[in-house]
């Protein structure tokens, strides 16, 4: 603990920090005002086809960001394939609920099993609830 008035010093102080834009950045600025587009309209439209094209690759069964529990990445390195192992302790998720099993329950249940999460870990009532809202476990 530092006593009061005896702060630590920043690595750069706040006055000696640059404050022009980095060349990359003047490109950046310039193309933009050649354009004749406004920032707004640049940042919407990258979003938008940032969203096309990540809808894209999920809709041809390409990796996404992580890949939900009962599934695993393709031997190609690109796609997802159903896990057959979690596909197991889904359909387990699927039928301990429908017969009214609490999720602490379900959780008890896959551990009384030997059945362990992806990372080797017992399950949680939290991983099961994950489960369950993600969609991914048979109802």
């Amino acid at each position: 603990m530092h006593a009061l008035g005896q702060l630590p010093q920043r690595a750069v102080p706040l006055e000696k920090r640059p404050t022009t834009p980095s060349k990359p950045q003047i490109a950046a600025i310039c193309k933009l005002r050649a354009s004749g587009r406004t920032l707004r309209q640049v940042t919407v439209d990258l979003g938008e086809r940032t969203r096309d094209a990540l809808s894209h690759k999920r809709n041809n069964g390409e990796r996404v960001g992580n890949i939900k529990f009962g599934y695993r990445l393709g031997a190609d390195g690109k796609h997802v394939e159903p896990d057959p192992a979690e596909q197991a302790v889904l359909e387990e998720i699927g039928h301990l609920r429908r017969n009214g099993c609490t999720l602490r329950g379900s959780a008890a249940a896959l551990n009384h099993r030997a059945l362990r999460t992806r990372r080797g870990s017992p399950w949680r009532l939290e991983h099961v609830a994950r489960i369950i809202k993600q969609g991914v476990a048979a109802h």
